[in-house]
């Protein structure tokens, strides 16, 4: 379940629904090669493919119950690099 190249090793579960991993539960052992004592959890949901389930679309970029599809939301939202000060030489 965790990726060892990331130094987070666990065992774990995921609930698929239609083809989709919706929720994983991870119980890590180590971090960074580190011994967790007690051991941690994680329980992670992917709340957009729920949600993609729920309203019957097959993209989260489908319009939604917001004004315009997400994908022209998440673009009307995005700060030119330039802008930002992110431009990396």
């Amino acid at each position: 379940m965790g990726k060892p190249d990331a130094g987070r090793p666990g065992l774990g579960w995921e609930v698929w629904l239609n083809g989709m991993e919706v929720t994983q539960f991870t119980y890590f052992q180590q971090v960074g090669g580190l011994e967790c004592k007690p051991v941690t959890g994680e329980i992670t949901y992917g709340l957009e493919r729920l949600a993609m389930y729920i309203r019957g679309v097959d993209s989260v970029y489908d319009p939604g119950l917001e004004r315009w599809p997400a994908g022209e939301n998440h673009l009307r939202r995005r700060v030119p690099p330039e802008r930002s000060g992110a431009v990396h030489l």
